[in-house]
């Protein structure tokens, strides 16, 4: 019989029994509680009875294995295994992706093995990445999504607008986020001319936070005072706008004396 020992060295006759013991991991009705000794008789017609067979011990059926592939549904007997390969962006240790598969095996005693409990996780990308002038925030796992967004005053495309000022990056099955932006400062064009001054680097564009001096000419203060203040700032805000402009006044001379 297959998969038992017995005593195959003598020659019984009528009416010995032989012995039968299956092997490790086999019953006769392939149960892991099925009976792993029987009986064989040797009758008077000389013929042996009652000889049974010793079948392989059966596992459940697998259960789910999820982010890999494998034989779904397979039922497994004793020795039978099976692979199990991650999907791609997952591996046994998510810090390392080159572990991505482990077996399931069949026992003897008709239990389910896995070689590795833990199953397949999400690769690991790692810290996020540093994107200055910005804050960066969300997952680090394959599949997950982080937010980028720029400080105020700073976006993608030196505009104000709303979609411009954050975007998403993720994680990929390689272990490497999606590329960054740069977020830069917001543009607030060239500033205006004032009438009665000048101004530095006025024709070209400013941009977040750059400031303008304007000197104004002779005869002309802030104040109309002949002692008032003869220069002001401007300054490019986060919204794109510069602050407010002042206003050049003619010295006043006063009355004239009488």
């Amino acid at each position: 019989v297959e998969f038992s020992d017995f005593d195959g060295s003598k020659q019984f006759v009528f009416p010995e029994k032989i012995e039968y013991q299956c092997e490790t991991g086999y019953t006769t009705d392939g149960t892991s509680a099925g009976a792993t000794t029987f009986e064989g008789e040797c009758e008077a017609e000389g013929d042996i009875s009652g000889v049974l067979s010793c079948e392989p011990v059966a596992c459940p059926e697998i259960p789910e294995q999820e982010n890999a592939q494998y034989s779904e549904g397979a039922m497994l007997v004793f020795p039978e295994e099976i692979s199990v390969q991650c999907h791609s962006g997952y591996a046994l240790n998510e810090h390392d992706h080159e572990e991505v598969h482990y077996m399931i095996s069949c026992t003897s005693d008709g239990e389910l093995h896995l070689s590795d409990e833990a199953g397949c996780h999400a690769v690991n990308c790692g810290s996020l990445p540093e994107v200055e002038h910005a804050e960066v925030e969300g997952g680090s796992l394959y599949g997950e999504e982080a937010t980028v967004t720029c400080n105020t005053g700073f976006s993608t495309d030196q505009t104000t607008l709303e979609s411009s000022s954050h975007y998403t990056i993720s994680c990929k099955e390689n272990r490497e986020f999606t590329p960054t932006k740069k977020c830069e400062p917001i543009k607030c064009g060239v500033p205006e001319d004032m009438e009665h001054t000048s101004n530095s680097g006025s024709e070209e564009v400013k941009v977040f936070e750059d400031e303008v001096k304007y000197t104004l000419v002779a005869g002309y203060t802030l104040s109309s005072e002949a002692s008032g203040e003869k220069e002001f700032t401007i300054s490019c805000q986060a919204d794109g706008t510069f602050t407010a402009l002042s206003v050049p006044q003619p010295v006043s001379c006063g009355a004239p004396p009488s």
